[in-house]
């Protein structure tokens, strides 16, 4: 669920836009769909969707970090 949050919190944000958002928002959900549809038993025989979550924590950590280093210099 904090994907579903952080991902709409950056909807307004001029750093990250509806595209970041919305890609954070759209993984999270999906995640939440295969487990809850496939609970008890891992979602084996589906997308592990865990990578693109991985995947776009990074990108958004690259871009904090970059705006942080804009700021001070």
């Amino acid at each position: 669920m904090c994907m579903v949050f952080l991902g709409t919190s950056m909807l307004r944000s001029p750093l990250f836009g509806r595209i970041w958002g919305s890609a954070g928002i759209l993984i999270a959900l999906a995640m939440l769909v295969f487990n809850l549809a496939t609970a008890p038993v891992p979602p084996a025989e589906l997308v592990d969707l865990g990578a693109l979550a991985g995947l776009w924590f990074l990108i958004v950590s690259i871009q904090l970090w970059r705006c942080v280093r804009m700021r001070k210099g």
